[in-house]
């Protein structure tokens, strides 16, 4: 028996296992049940998954500053500033006052001292942590910031800026806290990537100064049966009307539809509350924070990616170990969820989930080039300049395996956002961008 077919069993085996274990976990139902089930609940579905607030609303990157800066695993410094968030104690927090970003690096950058500045992808209300306020005001609660910065030689100051408007708030310490702080990192045992600063649209990113050289990972998925999220969303079936057709099932009442596309396996829910204009920012996102427990499944880390004010949406990013997944259709990689003042009004969540990760012959490492050749990529090659690019990161493309589509393999790529969309620093570089673009 050859090489070839050896492993075309074993993928074969794996894939079947998949379906028994899948079948035991989510026994998917027929119409006839599924009516019975319908009328006996008006639960939400409840993810299998456990997930803390402070995993889900947590920086994206953590950049230690020292003689030189360093990115620091986000895997492990998630547990780092979930101690952090747990421990402190603000005592004052200051009116907010203009500090720009170059001002901001000077800060995080200043002689013999160790700053640690945390990134979020969006912004977020002070007062989702006001639970380590003494006493915090509700016209501070509902302000934003996109970056949180702590000197860990004296933690005096936690430092709440928002990169967007350049705005900074200082929240005092209590002292009694600051060896217990400055203690909370142990830079000798958290290997860390040398990158440097640079300024974009309205932000400032960090990039590795060196190659990198970043696996590939590869994954049996899941797909979980419509079963679980209708059940939930229709208590009463005797209003529901089941429209099907050869790529879409619809099951509408008079205010809820959900609409399920069996090619893309993306579930959108729309339903018509009333909007009062009542949530505050912190009462949003701690909702759609509950909402998201109740209905994400996703094994990996999932990370708040982006805040609309216009349509006061939550975009939810999937990720894979230390990194964020794109794919080429743009809707499988993240969860959109939209409440209001009595509840979940907008939901769009695939349907497909990481179930077993599983090693292929031929699976590689990718080595992706330095930080300062990918800026001489987009200055040389591309039509656009820095000042338009809003921004840069290292993401994992979904590519579906050509041996079976319940095998996905996550390919390291470069990734560039311009005007609202991630495209992979390739497309961005050709003439003529393609068709390959992600959104958000």
């Amino acid at each position: 028996m050859t090489l070839d077919r050896v492993r075309h069993v074993f993928l074969l085996l794996l894939i079947a296992l998949s379906f028994y274990i899948s079948y035991n976990i989510w026994v998917p139902r027929e119409e006839g049940e599924l009516t019975s089930t319908l009328q006996a609940t008006n639960q939400m579905p409840a993810a299998l998954i456990e997930r803390k607030r402070l995993h889900v609303y947590a920086p994206a990157q953590y950049i230690l500053h020292t003689d030189h800066p360093e990115k620091l695993p986000r895997k492990q410094m998630s547990e780092i500033f979930e101690t952090l968030m747990t421990s402190v104690t603000i005592t004052e927090l200051s009116d907010n006052e203009q500090f720009s970003r170059e001002e901001f690096l000077m800060l995080n950058e200043a002689d013999e001292e160790h700053y640690l500045e945390m990134i979020f992808y969006t912004e977020l209300p002070i007062g989702l942590f006001d639970g380590r306020f003494d006493n915090l005001p509700s016209d501070f609660a509902n302000k934003f910031f996109t970056r949180l910065s702590i000197n860990l030689d004296n933690p005096t100051t936690l430092y709440f800026y928002n990169s967007y408007n350049e705005e900074v708030y200082r929240g005092e310490l209590d002292t009694s806290k600051l060896t217990e702080i400055s203690q909370l990192i142990d830079t000798e045992n958290i290997g860390g990537t040398p990158v440097f600063p640079q300024l974009i649209k309205q932000d400032m990113v960090y990039l590795p100064e060196e190659a990198q050289k970043i696996a590939q990972f590869d994954y049996v998925m899941e797909r979980l049966p419509n079963s679980l999220f209708v059940s939930s969303f229709f208590p009463d079936t005797s209003t529901v009307d089941v429209r099907v057709n050869n790529y879409e099932t619809r099951y509408i009442d008079l205010t809820t539809e959900i609409r399920i596309n069996q090619v893309t396996d993306i579930l959108t829910y729309l339903n018509q509350l009333p909007d009062l204009d009542e949530l505050t920012n912190v009462e949003r996102f701690n909702n759609s924070f509950y909402q998201l427990s109740n209905l994400e499944n996703w094994v990996e880390p999932i990370l708040l990616d982006k805040y609309n004010p216009d349509n006061n949406i939550l975009t939810y990013r999937r990720y894979i170990d230390e990194y964020p997944i794109f794919d080429q259709q743009g809707r499988k990689s993240y969860v959109e969820i939209g409440v209001l003042e009595e509840g979940l009004s907008h939901l769009q969540i695939p349907l497909q989930i990481t179930q077993t990760p599983i090693s292929l012959d031929g699976s590689k490492d990718e080595t992706l080039i330095s930080g300062r050749e990918v800026l001489d990529e987009i200055e040389s090659r591309s039509t656009y300049e820095l000042s338009d690019i809003e921004g840069i990161q290292v993401g994992l493309d979904w590519t579906e395996s050509k041996e079976s589509n319940r095998v996905i393999h996550f390919t390291p790529k470069w990734y560039v956002k311009i005007d609202g969309q991630w495209l992979t620093l390739t497309d961005l570089t050709v003439e003529s961008p393609g068709d390959e673009n992600y959104e958000f």
